[in-house]
């Protein structure tokens, strides 16, 4: 095993990227650039240099045919499909992982290959209270998820590590695929090609995530590593929503990526 620079993992990613939009522009699949991902494409034209994955995001009609078409096979030998769906995640969304690489991980034992998250998008309520209480059910659910991928023993200090034991335990004893089934029952309430407006519920951001239809399409194409990538029509909107003014680089303190190594084969 060989192991790969911050640029490396990057450029692992990337290739994934690369093939899954290629399929989805020959599918006629709607796909947009999102998170950290899309704060990168505007304002570094690229990843921003401590990330190490790529975010996707798919209406939930396309991210089914999306998932459909993978899981009859591979799209290349070394890839593979990551879902609760398919039985081998409790993420309420997908994965595309690299399978000749290997993560270590020193906090989290789930993620065991470089990968490309990609995320349905669903239909909310047209009220806007109603929507806020969507989304904000989803909130502890992701973060209960996170807690039950947590190494036991393993923290940012010795006190917090131990602190985190008995719940890590419990929340593993109700199991995180029923967190994960919870969210993706929660996302499932409103049609995305019937509501006014959508968001990302099954790993929501909070209220901040409601936009309206509309407005996300069609999509806009922004630059990310030399190549052209949908991103939402309302790119500008939506960043701000959530992360304000996100042309600003953020203090070293919170320049947070996965916090792994990662290794290739050969």
């Amino acid at each position: 095993m060989t192991e790969l620079t911050m640029r490396e993992i990057q450029l692992v990613s990337l290739e994934i990227l690369h093939t899954v939009a290629t399929i989805c522009e020959e599918q006629n699949f709607r796909y947009s650039l999102i998170y950290g991902t899309l704060i990168g494409a505007i304002r570094h034209h690229g990843y921003i240099p401590w990330d190490d994955d790529v975010d996707l995001l798919m209406p939930r009609p396309d991210f089914d045919k999306l998932h459909d078409l993978l899981r009859k096979g591979n799209i290349r030998p070394y890839y593979k499909l990551i879902s609760l769906q398919m039985g081998n995640s409790f993420w309420p969304f997908a994965k595309i992982i690299d399978t000749r690489t290997y993560v270590k991980n020193e906090y989290s034992n789930v993620d065991l290959h470089l990968w490309i998250d990609i995320f349905p998008m669903d239909g909310l309520p047209d009220d806007k209270e109603e929507s806020d209480i969507l989304l904000s059910k989803a909130e502890p659910l992701k973060k209960w998820i996170n807690r039950c991928s947590a190494t036991i023993g393993k923290g940012k200090g010795f006190v917090r590590s131990i602190v985190k034991i008995p719940m890590i335990l419990f929340l593993r004893m109700y199991t995180p695929e029923r967190f994960g089934r919870k969210l993706d029952k929660l996302a499932h309430q409103y049609d995305f090609d019937k509501q006014e407006y959508i968001g990302g519920v099954a790993w929501s951001l909070g209220p901040n995530e409601r936009m309206k239809k509309k407005e996300y399409l069609p999509y806009n194409d922004v630059e990310f590593c030399g190549k052209k990538f949908h991103a939402p029509a309302c790119w500008k909107f939506y960043l701000t929503q959530i992360y304000g003014d996100y042309m600003q680089l953020p203090p070293e303190s919170k320049r947070i990526n996965h916090e792994f190594d990662a290794y290739i084969e050969g």
